[in-house]
């Protein structure tokens, strides 16, 4: 996989507007850590270099969680399983996936409490 840069983002000031189709998030690790990629979600197929290479990634659920709170309440997020990126992409990729199941467990809480909707796709 290529290096992925990951852009200081300031959490501060990141609003997002409302997405019609939701958000969607990959989730890949590169050593110890977990990087979240955020998108919009649309008609349209996203590949491995518009996920890869976009403006929203982060490292660590805490930042995550930041860039998710960022999101208009009420927004749903498709949080994209490995099955999928198969199903879509022909093939899987190496590192791609969602973290353990606590991890997984946390962050759709943290969701629900703080009024966004994250299903597993």
């Amino acid at each position: 996989m290529d290096e992925v840069t990951v852009r200081a983002i300031d959490f501060d000031t990141l609003e997002f507007a409302s997405s019609m189709k939701g958000w969607e998030l990959y989730s890949w690790t590169n050593g110890d850590d977990w990087y979240y990629s955020l998108l919009p979600g649309t008609n349209s197929l996203k590949t491995i270099e518009i996920v890869l290479f976009q403006p929203y990634i982060v490292i660590g659920e805490d930042s995550l969680k930041k860039m998710i709170s960022c999101l208009p309440k009420g927004e749903e997020i498709a949080w994209i399983s490995p099955e999928w990126i198969e199903k879509i992409w022909g093939e899987t990729y190496e590192g791609f996936g969602i973290p353990a199941k606590k991890i997984q467990e946390d962050l759709v809480e943290f969701c629900r409490v703080n009024g966004y909707i994250m299903n597993i796709a």
